[in-house]
């Protein structure tokens, strides 16, 4: 049997339909807050969002805790409105274990906006300190029995299963209990023909370890997606390294109003923005790797979302598909392909 597993159960891959395959709704990674020594961005750490500090926070967007939340449903179920106005199905929520995972705000969110949601399972970067107790006494294998008894019988005490492994954390270089994750998240992805979303370090080389990673454990590539490429890879032929694997990779930082990341890193990390990523998606198209290409917004602070002056989660669809796929000669296939089809092929359980 094929299907995708969502929050409220089993659908056919036929009502996936229009598909952002990385979005946060409901997180919590305030443990992850950077202090800045410079007053002006200190003083943010503890006020709320608003209209006067919503610029810096934008900029600074780890340095408020407020913006580092998102836990109301009803706000969520207001935003995904935008989202299912513009005609949007599905949303895959990449929330994972010690990071504010709630799989039951999550269903309630799907029931009340009637947007299909997918919730993974899996463990984000060591530095977010996201492992229980339990996690340090136990080997590899009994990880990867843990990654499949949430997918087939239900995450904690519920019966709400999760639809696909991810995202993975991995920081670069890879820590030995990331190692242990990714290993045991390769093995669960093979038992069950299911999505593997793999979050890399912010190194191009945190991509070559984790692909060495990959070919040690004969993981399978056309169920592997490689998140955020865009902050990540900066060579275009190294970006066709991966493609000639068959790894799908996931373009997800649509929206962003950034030029670079700060994260206290010397250099910065430079972001290309829609119309950089949309041109190199183009040029990925051509090459004939259309079917390995995904794009999402990978929302997760407040200052995005559109009661904050944001975005939202509908920009893709609003912005990015009728004005800067258009004018770069995008064909209607191409888009069907990336926003339906390709989703709908990788997060299908066989």
């Amino acid at each position: 049997m094929r299907y995708i597993q969502t929050v409220n159960g089993k659908i056919t891959p036929d009502e996936l339909g229009i598909t952002l395959p990385h979005e946060h709704l409901i997180i919590d990674y305030t443990k992850m807050l950077v202090d800045y020594d410079e007053d002006e961005i200190k003083d943010l750490k503890y006020e709320k969002i608003n209209c006067k500090n919503r610029n810096l926070i934008s900029k600074y967007f780890n340095a408020n805790l407020d913006n580092m939340k998102l836990d109301n449903i009803n706000i969520a179920v207001n935003e995904i409105n935008f989202f299912k106005k513009h005609k949007g199905n599905t949303i895959v929520e990449v929330t994972t274990i010690g990071i504010g995972r709630n799989v039951i705000k999550l269903q309630k969110i799907s029931q009340k906006s009637g947007i299909n949601i997918i919730s993974g399972t899996g463990f984000y970067t060591q530095p977010s300190n996201p492992y229980p107790p339990w996690f340090f006494k136990s080997d590899k294998k009994k990880l990867t029995n843990y990654f499949i008894n949430e997918i087939i019988n239900g995450i904690d005490d519920t019966n709400i299963c999760a639809g696909f492994i991810g995202e993975i954390g991995c920081s670069y270089p890879l820590h030995p209990d990331e190692y242990k994750v990714l290993v045991s998240s390769i093995y669960a992805s093979k038992e069950l023909n299911t999505c593997l979303m793999i979050h890399p370090g912010r190194s191009e080389k945190s991509i070559n370890q984790i692909i060495k990673v990959l070919k040690e454990h004969n993981a399978n590539y056309e169920k592997i997606i490689l998140c955020h490429i865009e902050r990540t890879v900066f060579s275009f032929n190294n970006l066709k390294s991966i493609l000639n694997l068959g790894i799908n990779i996931e373009f997800d930082l649509f929206g962003w109003d950034l030029s670079y990341v700060h994260l206290r890193r010397e250099p910065p990390v430079h972001v290309p923005d829609d119309y950089e990523k949309v041109k190199t998606i183009k040029k990925i198209i051509d090459l004939g790797f259309e079917e390995q290409i995904l794009i999402s917004h990978d929302i997760h602070n407040k200052h995005r979302l559109v009661k904050y002056g944001g975005h939202g989660y509908h920009h893709i669809l609003r912005d990015v598909i009728p004005v800067l796929m258009k004018i770069n000669n995008f064909s209607k296939d191409s888009i069907k392909n990336i926003i339906i089809n390709n989703p709908k092929r990788i997060f299908t359980i066989n």
